[in-house]
């Protein structure tokens, strides 16, 4: 019997201790990145209602500055994009979004080579870890085989997902350091304002694939606004001089099937921003694919005015 009440003891001081270390490391993680802390916050656990929601990667997180768009339309947007996210996360982050938040008129999807990526999973699952509450994304970490039961339950259990660099970032956080991104508007991020370094050399080409399930999760988006009833509009958003075009031999292809097949087909809408004037000048880019600060000022006043026109 004492064995057992020892083994008890132990058990119970390590999950105390478990819990007190992972607690720790939260306030940490949350004070250094104040910022995606917030934004998480906003797309899966607060209901404030917005009238347009934008979807997709860092094109869309650091170069759509929605206050922008807002002061343009008259409308009140939200900015959903996702670092490095590919087509599962992209969708995931509108059903999280409807999960808890009134729907809104439209949404807006922003189409590039990740949107048929059927490969990526959670760019950085970590972030998400906050909001294993909202049903959709518990789901969907169920879905890709992650123990969501355990993280949403037993915290502590979430630590086996975090690298070195998290824990660095725990640290700075309780030494009062910040990420460099603090400013954020309903989602947005800015980018820096210097003009970065371009890649104008092209030696080797790939492909993001053509195949019918490359556009599942356009389908997706598609599908789920359908239901609900939410107006879509597709974008194609500016990148330097036609680097995905140069860079990827079948990526015209794609963009003209998502045009012609799944755009006309079904009435939508599909906005074409990658052969305005500026996207032939560095000075508005922070590197090949990403607009710097001037440039989205710039792009986020000509899609504001494009989407005022449609109304």
């Amino acid at each position: 019997m004492k064995y057992l009440v020892r083994f008890i003891s132990v058990f119970l001081l390590f999950f105390v201790l478990s819990i007190c270390f992972f607690a720790y490391m939260n306030v940490g993680l949350t004070k250094y990145s104040e910022s995606t802390s917030v934004k998480y916050y906003e797309m899966y656990k607060d209901n404030a209602a917005y009238d347009v929601l934008i979807l997709g990667t860092s094109r869309t997180y650091y170069n759509i500055d929605v206050q922008t768009c807002e002061n343009e339309t008259g409308e009140r947007f939200y900015n959903l994009g996702i670092a490095g996210s590919g087509g599962y996360e992209i969708q995931n982050s509108l059903k999280g979004f409807l999960a808890v938040h009134p729907k809104p008129k439209t949404v807006i999807l922003n189409i590039d080579g990740n949107m048929v990526d059927i490969k990526r999973e959670f760019h950085n699952p970590t972030v998400y870890f906050n909001s294993l509450e909202n049903k959709a994304i518990y789901e969907s970490f169920n879905e890709k085989g992650y123990p969501a039961w355990l993280y949403k339950n037993i915290p502590f259990t979430r630590v086996v997902e975090f690298n070195d660099d998290i824990r660095n970032n725990c640290l700075r956080g309780h030494l009062g350091e910040k990420d460099t991104y603090v400013s954020h508007y309903h989602g947005y991020l800015p980018m820096r304002k210097n003009i970065g370094k371009f890649d104008t050399i092209y030696k080797k080409t790939t492909e993001l694939g053509h195949l019918v399930e490359n556009y599942q999760f356009i389908d997706s988006v598609f599908q789920t606004c359908k239901r609900n009833k939410i107006e879509l509009i597709f974008v194609v958003t500016p990148v330097y001089n036609h680097h995905f075009s140069k860079r990827f031999f079948d990526y015209d292809t794609v963009i003209k099937y998502v045009n012609d097949s799944i755009a006309l087909k079904n009435g939508i809408n599909m906005l074409f921003f990658d052969s305005e004037p500026l996207n032939y000048k560095n000075e508005y880019f922070e590197d090949n694919i990403h607009l710097n600060l001037k440039g989205t000022k710039l792009f986020s006043l000509i899609l504001g005015k494009k989407l005022k026109e449609l109304n």
